[in-house]
Order: structure tokens, then C-alpha cells, then sequence
């Protein structure tokens, strides 16, 4: 018997995205489709949206066999957390999904219509499932079955023509989800790139920005969202990479935060809340900035971090701060002074996307190039293979 086991998804409307999403553990609704787990005595044709979880267990991760458009030098492992169970699981542009028994490593990978093979980023929501997106679509992985969870009755009224990163304007056709969040209720929001933000209730899709009763004055649309976080108080923030700075929902009111107001920056990539409650901001160009209700404070200015596009922040299990850059390595704070670890310092690239700190105070670090990194208080393991 081959060791891949093979599950044949079933295409959905999500034809563009390449991100996850999550979902509150509800049962199977008429919405849903359950798909059958089939073990393979053959090797044949492998059709589009097959996904396969590849059951061979490797010390190091190996890219050779992987099938997808990827590029060895400039796609990445993108996102990534540890589960309930103290499994590792990261997502990579290209390379489908990783997951670490905290001993050996096993391939998820997917055959989707653009044959992109891309998933990010992962959710684990409050019943354990593991909740992936796809250019065909979004899955939960109860850790037996995957269960396709359809987007057609999700409201596209609100996609927009808008401009990102560059001077083309772009029209989705579809939800391309960018980024996910499972709040303290057990609904989930996720942010997409041109089509606002909705809230999942485990039933209905609902773009916030279509409720009667929010007070939005400055016109926000939300597109390209690409960090949410629900704070102690319940207030719901977000990371616009489109020039909308730093949104916060209260439930009521929806405002934003950008270099009017004092942020060093109008376009965020990653959020979080520190322990004393105060908002942690990576920015584009402007490094990191601490926001606590009242100004905003530039934590990085004295730094090589200043000029920094900060893509990941993240709490080690020793209170650090750690900050992942787009061309500087990682940075740990520790509320006084900034230490700085490159490739010189063992690091596998200096652009990292993802930073998952363990239970146990390692530190895992993923980057482009389909770099990943351990480190364990002293020194930086690389466990990619070539």
C-alpha cells in the first residue's frame, strides 16, 4: 500500500484564495460536504482538488517531491501554531501544510485548479479542529474527515475595485480570505482581500459592514485584512495592508488609526495584545509601535527595526515579545532592549513570515526561501532539508 492517504475534495467558489479560515466546531449542516477518506492500493492520475496527507515521517522537511507552483527561493512558510494536542502545524505559499508530531514531519499537500498547492493561514478553533483554505475551498479536519464548508451564500455585494501594492486596480470573483480569528462567542472572522469582513456563526456568512446598526463614519471598507485580534475587552481589531491603518470594532462603532491620529503608519500587517492589555503594531515601513488607548509610541524607533515591515508578532512563554521582519532576521524585546538573531546567528533566511513559540519555550521560526528554523534558548537548528 502507498503511504499517502487520499481525500477528494469537491471545487468551491473560493477559486482565488490561498488562505484559511476557521469555524466554531459546529455539526454537519445540509450546507456541508462531508468528504470520504480513501486509502489507494495504485498510483494513478492525480486529479484537481485531490488532497493528500502524506503519512511518511521525515526528521527534516524535504521540498523535493512536493507537487505545486513554488519557488525554492522566494515562497515561504508562511504561518503557522501549536494545537491543544502539542502538535507544530505551518502553512507554506506553494507547498501545502506542514505538521510536527514533535518528532518527524508530515506533508498536506493539494492539486487545486491553479495547481498553486498554497494554504495559509491556519486556524485551530475551540473543538480542536484544524481549519485550512485553498484556492478550491475551506476545510475542517476534525482529525478523521475533512468537511467542506461552502462560501456560495456568502454576500458579495460589498467586493470593491481597489488598489493593492500597486498601480493596477483589481475585481475579486470570488472571497480570497487572507486572515482568520475564532472570538471568545465562538464565531469566527475572517478578512479577505477585496470583499470586507465577515463573521461565521457556524451557519450564515455575515459582512459586518452590511449590519443596519454599525456606525462606520470614516467609510471603511476593510479589503485586505491581514491580522485580526479580539482583545480582552471584546473589541475586535484589524490590520488593513490596503491604507486603512488600525480598525477596532466595539460591537457598535467602527473606527481607524493611522498617521492622523499618531501611527507612525497606514498600513498594518500583525497585531497583539501585550499582557498589560496595550495593541503591539507592525507596519510596513515604520517598524513596531505600541498603542495604549490613548497615543501611540514608537517601541523601535532607536533600532534597525524603524524601517521594518514587521510580518509576525508574537508572546514566548517567558513574556518576550518577538518580531519576525521582511529583511532583518527576528527581533526579541523584553519590554527594555531589542536583541537581534540573522542567519549569521544560525537563522535559515532574514525574511521570516511566521513565528510559533512552543509551550515549552522553543521558538519556531518559518521564512521565505521554504525556510524553517528551531531555537531553543541558545542556538538556531535548521530543519529544512537543502
Amino acid at each position: 500500500m502507498t503511504n499517502e492517504i487520499r481525500v477528494t475534495f469537491f471545487s468551491q467558489i473560493l477559486m482565488l484564495s490561498i488562505f484559511i479560515t476557521s469555524c466554531n466546531g459546529q455539526t454537519k449542516t445540509e450546507q456541508e460536504n462531508v468528504t470520504e477518506i480513501k486509502a489507494s492500493l495504485t498510483e494513478p492520475a492525480r486529479p484537481q482538488g485531490e488532497i493528500i496527507i502524506d503519512t511518511s515521517r521525515q526528521t527534516k522537511l524535504d521540498f523535493s517531491k512536493i507537487s505545486g507552483n513554488f519557488d525554492k527561493v522566494y515562497s515561504n512558510v508562511h504561518n503557522g501554531f501549536q494545537d491543544k494536542a502539542g502538535n507544530i502545524w505551518f502553512s507554506t505559499t506553494g507547498a501545502g501544510a506542514i505538521r510536527f508530531d514533535g518528532k518527524f514531519f508530515n506533508h498536506i499537500t493539494t492539486i487545486d485548479k491553479s495547481n498553486n498547492n498554497s494554504v495559509t493561514p491556519l486556524l485551530e478553533d475551540k473543538e480542536g479542529n484544524i481549519w485550512f483554505g485553498t484556492a478550491d475551498g475551506i476545510y475542517r479536519y476534525d482529525g478523521k474527515t475533512f468537511t467542506n464548508i461552502p462560501t456560495s451564500k456568502i454576500d458579495k455585494s460589498n467586493v470593491q475595485t481597489v488598489t493593492l501594492n500597486s498601480s493596477t486596480k483589481q475585481k475579486a470573483t470570488s472571497i480570497s480570505v487572507i486572515s482568520a480569528m475564532q472570538d471568545r462567542k465562538g464565531n469566527v472572522w475572517f478578512g479577505t482581500e477585496t470583499s470586507g469582513v465577515y463573521r461565521y456563526d457556524g451557519q450564515n456568512f455575515i459582512n459586518i459592514l452590511s449590519q443596519k446598526d454599525i456606525t462606520n463614519n470614516g467609510g471603511l471598507r476593510l479589503n485586505s485584512i491581514t491580522n485580526i485580534l479580539e482583545d480582552k475587552k471584546g473589541n475586535i481589531w484589524f490590520a488593513s495592508w490596503n491604507n486603512e491603518g488600525l480598525c477596532c470594532y466595539d460591537g457598535k462603532s467602527l473606527i481607524n488609526y493611522t498617521p492622523k491620529n499618531g501611527l507612525g503608519d497606514d498600513m498594518i500587517y500583525s497585531i497583539l495584545e501585550d499582557a498589560v492589555g496595550n495593541i503591539l503594531i507592525g507596519t510596513r515601513n515604520h517598524g513596531v509601535w505600541r498603542f495604549d488607548e490613548k497615543s501611540f509610541t514608537n517601541i523601535s524607533g532607536l533600532t534597525d527595526l524603524k524601517d521594518e515591515t514587521i510580518y509576525s508578532i508574537k508572546q514566548d512563554s517567558n513574556k518576550n515579545i518577538w518580531f519576525a521582519t521582511q529583511s532583518k532576521g527576528v527581533w526579541k524585546y523584553d519590554g527594555k532592549t531589542f536583541s537581534n538573531f540573522t542567519t549569521k546567528n544560525g537563522l535559515h533566511n532574514n525574511s521570516v513570515f511566521c513565528i510559533v513559540p512552543e509551550k515549552n519555550g522553543n521558538i519556531w521560526f518559518g521564512s521565505r526561501g521554504m525556510g524553517l528554523s528551531l531555537y531553543d534558548g541558545k542556538i538556531f537548528t535548521d530543519l529544512t532539508k537543502n
